[in-house]
């Protein structure tokens, strides 16, 4: 069954947690014995994905171009992308991701 409001209990109850602690949000007071800090964790976060988001817009596209080749005429919907990874990798490497597993 549909779980979500289940998460969305645990989600409100941390919250009421941290506020009833005086901590601004749960993140803030998990993080209070950590390395680094929720901010810190932002700015990270950020800079990879500004950091991959163009290679990982030119992997979707060249997905999309190889699927359109082979007949796909609808855009790509995320569930299609492993399908079509797999694809392109035997049609360029002549082999799967199984098959290369031992080697790696």
């Amino acid at each position: 069954g549909d779980n979500s409001w289940v998460v969305s209990r645990i989600l409100e109850l941390r919250h009421q947690w941290a506020r009833n602690t005086t901590y601004e949000s749960y993140a803030d007071m998990v993080f209070t014995n950590r390395m680094a800090s929720v901010r810190q964790v932002d700015i990270f976060l950020n800079s990879l994905q500004n950091a991959s988001l163009p290679a990982a817009k030119a992997e979707l596209e060249e997905l999309q171009a190889f699927a359109r080749e082979s007949g796909q005429v609808e855009e790509l919907m995320p569930w299609d992308t492993a399908f079509w990874r797999e694809r392109l990798r035997r049609e360029r490497f002549g082999a799967a991701e199984d098959d290369l597993r031992p080697y790696l």
